[in-house]
């Protein structure tokens, strides 16, 4: 079963800086919860949600210029959710059977894409189960980041419960906010930027040669919040859990690090620094780096590193945003291929984007809270996505995937065995 929902007035957006670098990625994953759901009044919320949030209706597209817009036309038809009844558990649940597949292409199924004509904004589906449901989605990064995707649910959810009154979301743009851009001199300076302060390096297509082969394994640890957070309070000075998430990261992806260094990347909700609200929708995200020596990791215990991740997040400035700003802003205006920056698996390093950060609680249905957050690996890329499950008990824990040499499965199992931080998911699956 699908529903059709269309607008009823014409939109145009002409695509930042900082959109038109994400504009080829997608972010799949669905919201598991227990119980059960009204699917009549969830198709008429959809529907409602999306008054507001209109440029979910969009479709992306370049002109003869290479600008690229999201856009759709008035009385133009869309289906923007699927439903399904599965007369099985949800235990059964994958993130296969549960993401929208009806009206997109494959490319934006698999998440990325290099053509950006026709790619869909974003759509959803509800899988309901005979103990369960799952709402599925594929939304593009162009307009939206976690917090944006975080702000609809919690939108969807308050028209399905009857209360109504949050803000209305608000496409916010970043040059439009009054803040000083700064300016390259050249793309010798864009790329040396790109390649030393945000570890996104260059490498032309023509370069391009067969990857080789990825050796390392995914493996899925479960992160122990209890144990983080006593670990927490045994430093002298604030830390928070993503802090020591950091730690805990740096230390497992350096039992076998070559390189004399090691980058820790993380991504930074950036909402508070540009004092506008959770209604605020983009991509509002600052990428932030730190470099540690090896030696320093392996001298260093845990708090120790946390301590260190916690000094560069105080190190944030809009100033440092607006720098990344003005290097998204050239590379557009000079209409360089993303491609060939963000699509270089880099060594010794990681990115890490934390989803847990946000208040999933507010968005339940009748009585059912979200039991857990899952998503596609972005492990072998380097990019580790924190997110949550629950236990049979009903105990919340962190997950993230990690790309691991073989060599080194023991040695993070027993890091997490002795610190009692973490445990290897080995029921993991997608």
């Amino acid at each position: 079963m699908t529903t059709n929902f269309g607008p009823d007035k014409s939109f145009l957006h002409k695509v930042g800086p900082v959109e038109h670098f994400s504009a080829s990625l997608f972010s799949r994953g669905g919201l598991w919860y227990n119980g059960t759901i009204d699917i009549e009044k969830f198709a008429l919320a959809v529907k409602e949600s999306l008054k507001d949030f209109y440029f979910i209706h969009s479709t992306l597209h370049k002109d003869e210029g290479g600008e690229i817009y999201a856009s759709y036309s008035e009385n133009e038809n869309f289906e923007h959710l699927e439903i399904e009844e599965r007369e099985e558990s949800i235990k059964n649940a994958t993130l296969e059977l549960i993401l929208p597949k009806k009206n997109i292409s494959l490319d934006q199924q698999m998440g990325f894409s290099k053509d950006l004509n026709g790619q869909v904004m974003g759509v959803l589906k509800l899988t309901k189960y005979t103990d369960g449901f799952v709402i599925g989605y594929n939304f593009s990064h162009t307009l939206f980041d976690q917090g944006s995707m975080v702000y609809y649910f919690k939108y969807l959810a308050n028209i399905y419960n009857g209360r109504p009154g949050l803000k209305k979301p608000q496409i916010v743009d970043i040059l439009s906010l009054g803040h000083n851009i700064p300016l390259f001199k050249d793309i010798n300076e864009v790329r040396e930027y790109g390649s030393k302060v945000l570890r996104y390096i260059y490498k032309p297509i023509s370069a391009h040669t067969a990857p080789a082969p990825n050796l390392n394994i995914i493996v899925q640890i479960k992160l122990d919040i209890d144990e983080i957070d006593k670990l927490k309070s045994t430093s002298p000075q604030y830390l928070s859990r993503n802090d020591l998430i950091g730690g805990i990261l740096i230390k497992i992806y350096n039992f076998s690090n070559k390189e004399e260094n090691f980058t820790y990347g993380y991504v930074c909700n950036i909402r508070k620094y540009l004092g506008v609200g959770e209604e605020a929708i983009s991509n509002l995200i600052h990428q932030r780096r730190m470099t540690i020596d090896a030696k320093d990791i392996i001298k260093n215990n845990t708090v120790e590193l946390a301590q260190l991740v916690r000094k560069n997040c105080s190190e944030i400035t809009i100033e440092g945003y607006t720098k990344y700003v003005a290097w998204c802003k050239y590379l557009k205006d000079e209409k360089q291929n993303m491609a060939e920056y963000f699509n270089n698996p880099t060594h010794g390093m990681t990115r890490t984007s934390n989803w847990t950060s946000f208040d999933y609680d507010s968005i339940s249905f009748d009585n059912s809270a979200p039991i857990s957050l899952r998503h596609y690996t972005a492990a072998f890329y380097g990019v580790n996505i924190i997110s949550f499950d629950t236990d049979e008990n009903g105990k919340k824990y962190y997950t993230t995937q990690i790309s691991i040499p073989s060599n080194d499965l023991e040695k993070v199992k027993e890091y997490g065995e002795v610190s009692k931080l973490y445990s290897i998911d080995k029921d993991y699956k997608l």
